[in-house]
């Protein structure tokens, strides 16, 4: 009896064991399948992560989207240039590019939807970057200078009669033309600069020496010193040494009519400081320095002068330029009775910097009131019914522009701009037909 209960445990034991076994063979499989599992997601996740990032680039793109519809949903329905008349320009000699003839109107009482002719404007650049990288804007800027002095500088030498034009300066004080004659690379002259431009004729062209700095991406003959440096290398153009170098390249060329930039009228053409003018004297000697002459147009004409590959940059540039105004003045920017104009002021001028752009004045927005002298008032706060005037301009890829626009900012329950006021802008439209770059 104790026999058969010993062995019906030990097989009870044995089934036992075996169910175990099974139990755990089963689970070891499960777990294989599992493991299998895992890897199969694993492999699977970084399709989900790409397709993760797709959903997350396209909800940014959805973003830019209605950032820029909403930037450009302001009532405005046009904006326009100032009427300048015959007076002088407010600031100087600086260029005024005309800007779009239409009546200006900043509908802030509702939103009104968004015109073809700004989501025109808006529509063909990356806000990112409207120009391309710093190296591919250099790429450009480099092509147009040898265009330039290929081109357009032979061109003017022979106009204004000049055999020989020298462009003298030192470091940190460059001459008002030296950034059109250099690369984008270069932001100073080297100690002393001394450009040659030596016209041989037509069938040779014009001769470009540099004593001092460098080639300019080989668009210029880099002369350097006769001694040796210590390195082995030739020495630096320095000094004595290098006006001497000077003085005997030009007898070496006998150029009959020598240009320098001095000018008592155009601030352009006067880049030669004195302290250049008196060694250059003394190096050339009288006979030579009777040969120089004053020809201010060959500087000015050389900056104004543009290649045609800047036109559509520039046409580019005015776009963004109606944009950022279009969108300053407009209600995603200005809350009447609230915003300043010093606000909007700098609204634009960070938004030309988060575009990578750059800025040569301070942008201006002022006010004009029904009743009210608004002299000498500064920054005042922007109300419904007043008339908002700005100056903007913005750099690119070496060029600038300036605009002036009007905007009227409708009162409650205003659908449009009084009578007079939009015959006024009218008849300044009509000015200014010619249009814009």
């Amino acid at each position: 009896m104790l026999h058969c209960k010993v062995n019906f445990t030990i097989c009870r034991v044995f089934i036992t064991d075996r169910v175990r076994q099974g139990t755990l063979l089963a689970r070891r499989g499960t777990r294989l399948a599992w493991d299998r599992t895992l890897l199969a997601l694993q492999s699977t996740r970084p399709a989900w992560d790409r397709t993760l990032l797709a959903l997350q680039s396209t909800r940014l793109a959805w973003d830019r989207t209605r950032r820029a519809r909403r930037s450009m949903r302001p009532a405005c329905r046009a904006t326009v240039p100032t009427c300048r008349g015959t007076g002088p320009a407010r600031r100087g000699t600086r260029p005024v590019p005309l800007a779009l003839a239409a009546t200006a109107i900043l509908a802030l009482a509702a939103l009104a939807p968004t015109t073809p002719a700004l989501h025109a404007q808006t529509r063909d650049y990356a806000p990112e970057r409207p120009f391309g990288t710093l190296r591919e804007q250099a790429r450009t800027q480099q092509a147009w200078l040898q265009e330039r002095l290929e081109k357009n500088l032979p061109m003017l030498m022979r106009k204004h009669g000049v055999d020989m034009w020298v462009v003298t300066m030192r470091e940190y004080n460059e001459d008002p033309v030296f950034r059109a004659l250099v690369s984008p690379t270069t932001f100073a002259a080297r100690r002393r600069t001394i450009y040659i431009f030596h016209d041989r004729g037509p069938d040779e062209g014009v001769e470009r020496l540099a004593l001092g700095g460098t080639s300019q991406g080989g668009v210029y003959e880099a002369v350097r010193a006769t001694v040796t440096a210590p390195d082995g290398r030739a020495a630096e153009l320095w000094g004595s040494d290098q006006w001497d170098l000077f003085a005997d390249m030009v007898r070496e060329r006998d150029p009959e009519r020598i240009a320098v930039n001095i000018s008592h009228d155009h601030n352009f053409a006067d880049g030669l400081s004195a302290g250049e003018w008196e060694q250059m004297q003394e190096a050339l000697g009288p006979e030579l320095t009777g040969r120089i002459v004053r020809e201010p147009l060959l500087a000015i004409e050389y900056l104004a002068m543009r290649v045609p590959a800047m036109t559509p940059v520039y046409r580019k540039m005015q776009t963004i330029v109606h944009e950022i105004i279009a969108t300053a003045f407009s209600d995603v920017v200005i809350v009447p009775g609230q915003t300043t104009t010093a606000d909007v002021v700098w609204w634009m001028r960070q938004r030309v910097h988060d575009l990578g752009l750059g800025s040569w004045f301070q942008p201006s927005v002022s006010v004009q009131r029904r009743g009210v002298s608004m002299a000498g008032v500064e920054a005042p706060v922007i109300e419904r019914g007043d008339v908002l005037h700005c100056d903007f301009g913005l750099v690119a890829l070496g060029l600038t522009t300036d605009t002036q626009h009007m905007a009227y900012v409708l009162r409650e329950g205003e659908m449009d701009a009084p009578a007079g006021l939009r015959q006024a802008l009218g008849v300044c439209a009509a000015e200014n037909h010619s249009g814009y770059l």
